[in-house]
């Protein structure tokens, strides 16, 4: 018997990005890595399972349940994958109805009591991070106690769900024990990341922070708080020995903003660079945070890839979206990253708030002008929890179809359009960016030196069915 198996449940790759399926890829689930050093550290057994890189799928956790026998069974799942968990939790409890199943992750973080009300299927809930409510629901648990007082803590009383709320102060994550890799070493050669940002595999997906400073209202960040926490360089670094030495090539950074502070950066750029570290690595970064200094770093530490989050080129919709950008200055950083030998990777959203035909044109044309390699545009998703979640109905009609609130299809339609028009326009964009002569040669450039190219090419016919 073991105490918790800690799950990330099957969502197919269909369901995740729909017509673009053959560019899906599967992220290292790296916040269950950190649950699991913590519960191991308090004296806890574990096992985890990704359902989404085995080939029994759910199967697989069905299997454990019955051998492991664990006394609890923590799900983690997104908005989209909140009904997989509650069908994965419900043929758990039709194989032994005693274990207790908690349930974790962005969705129920976001609206908690919806949530629990309509699944319930599932015994507990922790909502924001879980590291400290998990470890002391389990303590009371073993004890036969519901903690009713537990800061973070959903559970149900007299037929209610009540809700507490999140402690105000938040972990110190660079005090947190080593991430637990070792359980996910034997599927490394299963997780990627998108092809176009790919030069290498296996690769595997790190978030070296929690919370933001930015103020964006549409950032499911939000539901875990704004009080901005990371890892140190030195930790980061521990982290890419381990998994360099596990047979890693490349890493991404999934941070929001990996260049804050700057200091962070330059210092984690500068050990990879005194160690000779030979990884390559990409990240997101926010264009108002670059400057050229950083750029040579990240190049010289084996940067190739910055995905920068721009999402339009109209002043009234990034306003809205509590993301004011300075558009001249960001043009300039994209040349500058061209400069230094790094692809720039443009991040779109369309279909926001207060958009028009005017403003989709004016985005467009920015698109153009900007010295990109690469583009995605996904479609604007008011995800639970959100600032502008709750006033989202002020601007336009959201389809509540949790299963489809993945970004790649359209559930909130502006007033002034349907879904319809959003497909043909984000079909437009692709077109007008991709199709170019400069655009094509680049790619073909990149192709020919591209170690991953199996996965690079799966990335293109995937966006070529849009």
């Amino acid at each position: 018997m073991i105490d918790i198996l800690l799950v990330n449940p099957y969502s197919g790759m269909r369901k995740r990005y729909g017509k673009v399926f053959t560019a899906g890829f599967n992220v290292f689930p790296f916040g269950l890595a950190c649950l699991s050093s913590v519960c191991k550290k308090n004296g806890y057994s574990t096992e985890i399972i990704d359902a989404n890189v085995i080939d029994e799928q759910n199967e697989a956790v069905l299997d454990a349940v019955i051998k492991l026998n664990p006394f609890a069974v923590g799900l983690s799942a997104t908005t989209s994958s909140i009904s997989d968990a509650a069908l994965l939790a419900a043929s758990i409890k039709n194989i032994q109805p005693e274990i207790y199943i908690i349930i974790g992750g962005s969705h129920i973080s976001g609206i908690p009591h919806e949530t629990m009300k309509k699944y319930d299927i599932f015994d507990f809930g922790i909502i924001g991070e879980g590291e400290k409510t998990l470890v002391s629901l389990l303590d009371s648990l073993k004890n036969s106690i519901i903690p009713e007082n537990l800061p973070g803590f959903v559970f149900r009383k007299s037929g209610d769900v009540v809700v507490n709320k999140q402690s105000n102060g938040h972990i110190n994550i660079d005090e947190e024990p080593f991430p637990d890799f070792e359980p996910f070493l034997k599927w490394l050669p299963r997780y990627n990341v998108a092809g176009y940002s790919s030069y290498k595999s296996p690769a595997v997906a790190l978030i070296t922070s929690r919370g933001c400073v930015s103020h964006c209202t549409f950032c499911s960040q939000s539901v875990f708080g704004k009080e901005y926490r990371y890892y140190s360089s030195q930790n980061i670094l521990k982290m890419i020995k381990y998994l360099i030495n596990n047979g890693v090539k490349e890493i991404r950074f999934y941070d929001d903003n990996l260049v804050f502070p700057k200091e962070r950066i330059i210092e984690l750029c500068d050990l990879i660079i005194s160690e000779n570290i030979n990884i390559s690595w990409t990240c997101n970064v926010r264009p108002d945070d670059v400057d050229i200094e950083i750029l040579a770093k990240m190049k010289k530490a084996g940067c190739w890839q910055i995905a920068y989050g721009i999402e339009s080129a109209n002043s009234n919709i990034l306003k809205l979206l509590g993301k004011p950008s300075d558009l001249n200055k960001i043009g300039n950083v994209i040349k500058w990253t061209r400069d230094f030998g790094i692809v720039p990777y443009g991040l779109f959203m369309i279909g926001n708030p207060l958009e028009t035909n005017e403003s989709l044109q004016q985005t467009l044309k920015y698109i153009l002008s900007l010295d990109l390699l690469f583009l995605q545009v996904t479609f604007f998703t008011p995800f639970p929890g959100t600032s502008i979640y709750k006033i989202i109905d002020n601007y336009g009609v959201h389809e509540k179809d949790w299963d489809l609130h993945t970004a790649w299809t359209p559930v909130f339609i502006p007033y002034g359009f349907n879904k319809t028009d959003l497909i043909k326009i984000r079909r437009k964009f692709y077109r007008k960016f991709y199709f170019r002569p400069k655009i094509i040669l680049n790619t073909l450039k990149l192709f020919r030196n591209i170690r991953n190219w199996k996965n690079l090419l799966k990335s293109l016919f995937g966006f070529f069915k849009i």
